[in-house]
């Protein structure tokens, strides 16, 4: 059985560029079905379980991999082979 990947998504209430990462992990739960997306805003008292320095931050199956909003190629070009990878698998 392959394991699903999980982008975790990190935002805040006082995070101006938050409200993009919010519309971005809709798009990539419609473009990418086979990746479980999760936001996480940090200000509702529980802890992350990812080292979260700033926001947005995107962590996929527990590793950061973007500080700061992804754009489409970035989100391809991990994703894009993610799928790849998991399908071998």
């Amino acid at each position: 059985m392959n394991r699903r990947d999980e982008l975790t998504v990190f935002v805040s209430d006082y995070c101006f560029n938050c409200k993009e990462s919010l519309v971005i992990a809709e798009e990539i739960k419609q473009k990418y079905p086979q990746v479980t997306v999760r936001v996480f805003n940090i200000d509702s008292g529980l802890r992350p379980d990812v080292d979260i320095f700033a926001v947005p931050t995107y962590a996929l199956n527990g590793k950061v991999v973007f500080l700061g909003n992804p754009n489409d190629q970035q989100i391809q070009s991990l994703l894009g082979r993610q799928r790849s990878v998991s399908v071998n698998s």
